[in-house]
Parts: C-alpha cells; sequence; structure tokens
C-alpha cells in the first residue's frame, strides 16, 4: 500500500507499507521518490507519527469503524420504520 501527503502532515512525502516477504522485492534503487531524503518532510512525517500515536488515533478510528458498523447493520431497520412513517401520513 502507498502513502503520501497525510503522512507528512501536507508536506511532500510518501511510503510504502508492506510484507516482510514484499519488501524483499525493494532493493536500493528499485523504489525512488521525487522528494526522497528531504529533511524537512521526514521530520514533519516522524511527528505525524508520533501524533498518531500519542493520540491514540489508530484505536479511536477502529472504535468508530464498529460504531459504524453497528449503524450500517440497522439500516434496513430504520428504513422500514421511515417508509411506515411516511405511509401513515
Amino acid at each position: 500500500m502507498t502513502l503520501a501527503k497525510a503522512v507528512g502532515g501536507g508536506l511532500p512525502l510518501g511510503a510504502v507499507v508492506t510484507t516482510d516477504t514484499l519488501a524483499q522485492i525493494f532493493k536500493p534503487g528499485v523504489h525512488a521518490s521525487t522528494f526522497g531524503g528531504n529533511p524537512v518532510a521526514c521530520a514533519a512525517g516522524l511527528a505525524t507519527l508520533r501524533i498518531i500515536e500519542e493520540e491514540r488515533l489508530l484505536e479511536n478510528a477502529r472504535t468508530q469503524a464498529s460504531t459504524c458498523s453497528a449503524g450500517c447493520v440497522r439500516l434496513p431497520e430504520a428504513a422500514r420504520a421511515s417508509r411506515r412513517c411516511v405511509a401513515a401520513g
């Protein structure tokens, strides 16, 4: 998976996330970036990752996803109730 923009806090930075097996394919020189090695963008990327960890954003995303999924399961029920209300006038 490739990531960009947000990982650098809006600065030009990209990243590749992969498995250990697939990572063996990426040898020096095989994967390049226009902005590779930019120290300011890299510092922004590290700051972004630190905030993600400190503010437990991944855990929050998982919680929000569960809440959203639970709501989606109830959508057919809500649609039926809405149709009954409309039919009742």
